[in-house]
């Protein structure tokens, strides 16, 4: 590379380009050297080692101090994109959308093989029998980001682009619930929630799941750890807030929208809302800067979203027993859920719950107690009383065991007809042992342990899974069986 380039040339060719001394200084002051180069390792040498030689040819100055290798996008199975395998997919199709005949022409575009043109167009008829459905550029980036946490190559699976489509919409459809609760007279008082120990438990778990996703989020984009930054967001937009914070303050404002517990939960909500609009700006920006622009007029409300400050952690927003208490109820709930999941109990029915205590433990049941609400909500029951022994227990109850102290009998004796559970759980029963039997056979033959592994790890994984239901259904029918 000197061989070609000797120092002088190099820099009169640059002067001719741009003009004297002073406006080449001018000119690339304010861009060189820069912090960061993103590309691929397949073009380290050909492009960025050149670069660098170049930069300190013309300048003694690195152009850039950090260099960041992003993984190839494959197709969805592994292979290299490219126009002679006729397996190209155009970023543009994922964000717009396009049909089946769309993808078909394409192929016949590129310079394939009869064969290889033949074998794509199998592949995108089977692939996407109805075309690629519109995910918008925020999925397209999101999924391509989420893709970093296993490294190497991205084998780009459109369903799950298709997948961040749909949380996007999650977050929407979110947002939109939250700003229906602001009423006309709302005025955002983030010192409403200075007081952070007066808050009721709920609210201080959510602040407690933002504060530490704010605080992941800033290590991971430092650390240049984009998948783990997508997940730690997903985690808890989804599964913190939506599907627990959003349902339990929903009875709130059908009640009063205007009372104490209400403005503190709203302060709580776009609190949340905001902050995490900005957390996941830089990685959706598109959807975030239309909903930023929804937001109610406050102080600190910036011009657009790309100039707000990126949320910092608070230090009063942490309390590791506020997380287990919660995490206690949440078992609770779950114990209770997955109970009444498996009978045909009606959408409207709101069982009573009985709980006994294997193991006393006046904590559990003190936060029981002030929490019932949380667990009315979430487990769609009428409430939950405390008995003394498993002998108070009235007839007509399922039974499960939650943290294993804790003894759970739903009462759906008057929500059900045992009879017909019974005669439908024994069809489904026989149903699974059907599925069964040919595995069984096959697992059983002296020759199966010839067969591939992956062949045998799908069988002997389905196998369990259905002895799993069967164990399921003989357990629902002996609680049934006792309520006759």
């Amino acid at each position: 590379f000197f061989f070609f380039f000797k120092q002088k040339t190099a820099y009169e060719m640059l002067r001719s380009l741009v003009g004297s001394e002073m406006c080449i200084r001018d000119r690339y002051k304010g861009f060189y050297p820069g912090h960061l180069l993103e590309t691929g390792h397949d073009i380290l040498f050909f492009w960025v080692a050149r670069m660098v030689m170049m930069g300190l040819l013309l300048t003694e100055q690195l152009p850039f101090k950090e260099v960041f290798l992003h993984p190839i996008v494959r197709d969805a199975y592994g292979r290299k994109m490219s126009k002679s395998l006729g397996n190209i997919i155009d970023p543009l199709d994922l964000v717009r959308g396009c049909t089946l005949d769309h993808l078909v022409e394409v192929i016949k575009s590129y310079n394939c093989t009869p064969a290889e043109e033949k074998k794509s167009i199998d592949e995108r008829k089977k692939d996407f029998p109805h075309g690629i459905g519109e995910c918008g550029s925020d999925a397209l980036r999101f999924g391509l980001l989420a893709y970093m946490i296993q490294g190497g190559s991205i084998n780009l699976d459109v369903k799950r682009v298709e997948g961040y489509r749909n949380f996007c919409n999650k977050i929407w459809n979110s947002f939109k619930l939250v700003h229906m609760t602001f009423n006309k007279d709302f005025k955002y008082d983030i010192s409403k929630l200075d007081n952070f120990e007066s808050l009721e438990l709920v609210d201080k778990w959510i602040l407690i799941k933002l504060n530490k996703c704010v605080e992941e989020m800033n290590r991971s984009l430092k650390d240049y750890e984009f998948g783990t930054a997508t997940q730690c967001f997903q985690g808890f937009w989804l599964y913190s807030f939506c599907d627990v914070y959003l349902e339990v303050i929903k009875p709130i404002f059908k009640e009063n929208s205007y009372s104490e517990r209400a403005i503190i939960v709203q302060n709580i909500l776009l609190t949340i809302i905001d902050q995490g609009l900005k957390l996941i700006h830089p990685l959706m920006p598109f959807i975030t800067e239309e909903l930023y622009q929804k937001l109610p007029d406050y102080e600190g409300h910036a011009e657009s979203i790309s100039i707000a400050t990126y949320p910092q952690n608070n230090e009063k927003w942490v309390g590791e027993e506020q997380e287990n208490n919660v995490e206690e109820l949440q078992k609770l709930v779950k114990t209770i859920r997955s109970l009444t999941a498996g009978i045909n109990l009606p959408s409207s029915a709101r069982p009573q719950v009985f709980a006994v205590f294997i193991e006393q433990n006046e904590k559990l049941r003190s936060s029981v107690q002030q929490n019932i609400q949380f667990i009315q909500v979430l487990a769609k029951c009428a409430g939950v009383e405390f008995l003394n022994s498993k002998s108070d227990v009235p007839v007509g109850c399922i039974m499960g065991v939650s943290n294993t102290i804790l003894e759970i009998h739903v009462f759906v004796k008057e929500h059900i007809k045992a009879d017909q559970e019974i005669v439908r759980l024994e069809k489904q029963k026989q149903k699974i042992e059907a599925l069964m039997k040919p595995i069984q056979v096959k697992v059983n033959n002296p020759n199966f342990s010839k067969m591939p592994e992956d062949v045998k790890t799908q069988n002997t994984e389905k196998l369990k899974g259905y002895e799993i239901e069967i164990q399921k259904l003989d357990e629902a029918l002996e609680q049934f069986k006792q309520l006759l």
